[in-house]
């Protein structure tokens, strides 16, 4: 049928004078895929991620021994809202996350940021991953503050999101930060704001040297960050690194922070170095 042809799809076409010499390459149509992946997710919001990811991905396939590389090249669509154009006008940066990730971590999100004001400039004008503002609004009003500027004017260049334990229970975000302590002592003085108009104590609890606060605002994360993190409810935070952590509860961040001073991080994983310094590095 002409009319419903590839060779009429001018993203796929784009994608496809791309193509090397390789002899194995995967054509993966984002619209389609909620109906192609949803048997290997856990969850809807996952594969409406994909839907909105972009237009078209072609991947050269590569087999080494116990190992399957997948390289290539994707395609958004600025008219629509794909996902990948929040980062239009970003360069990238060097991922060193890694050195807090939990090594049995199921799977996470890393996305590199190098002007955080124009990403959430687009995230906000974004039609499908945009923040709430209405609830923002009422946040401002309910506690007299700015609460996308003090939860965000810290941030520098790494944002990740990420999930261990059976079925990814646990969830976590995390934000890089180049003035950790400064921060926490910010988070600390928001957490206590929370709590006073609340009229609920403020507890602080302190775990092998790293202080842990609770934000007691619903659905933080998700307002501030739409989406992407629709289903992170994390309301406890602590810093690792140059990172401010969080997590859904005051055990989840002890067991990150075990990993951490164990040294049992994505960084020390051999099958992550090995994989890093064959293809990454």
């Amino acid at each position: 049928n002409l009319e419903t042809s590839l060779l009429n799809n001018s993203y796929f076409l784009k994608l496809h004078e791309t193509k090397g010499n390789n002899e194995t390459t995967i054509y993966l149509n984002y619209k389609q895929s909620p109906t192609l992946l949803s048997p290997f997710f856990n969850t809807t919001s996952s594969t409406n991620v994909l839907y909105n990811l972009a237009q078209w991905s072609q991947l050269d396939i590569s087999l080494k021994p116990n190992q399957l590389l997948l390289t290539g090249h994707t395609i958004a669509n600025d008219s629509v809202n794909d996902f990948l154009t929040l980062f239009k006008d970003q360069e990238a940066r060097e991922m060193n996350a890694v050195s807090i990730l939990p090594y049995n971590s199921k799977q996470f999100l890393y996305m590199s940021i190098s002007d955080v004001a124009v990403f959430r400039k687009n995230l906000n004008a974004h039609a499908h991953f945009k923040t709430d503002s209405l609830a923002i609004e009422k946040i401002n009003q309910k506690y007299s503050c700015n609460i996308d500027q003090l939860m965000t004017s810290w941030i520098n260049d790494e944002i990740i999101s990420f999930t261990n334990g059976i079925n990814e229970t646990k969830k976590y975000c995390a934000f890089g930060c180049s003035e950790t302590e400064n921060t926490l002592q910010e988070l600390k003085k928001i957490s206590e704001k929370i709590d006073k108009v609340n009229n609920l104590p403020t507890d602080t609890l302190t775990y092998k040297q790293h202080p842990i606060y609770c934000l007691n605002i619903a659905d933080l994360i998700p307002t501030l960050w739409g989406k992407t993190f629709e289903n992170i409810n994390t309301s406890f935070l602590t810093a690792i690194e140059n990172y401010i952590v969080f997590g859904e509860n005051p055990a989840d961040l002890k067991e990150i922070i075990d990993c951490y001073e164990n040294k049992k991080t994505v960084e020390h994983d051999e099958y992550y170095k090995d994989f890093f310094e064959g293809n990454l590095s």
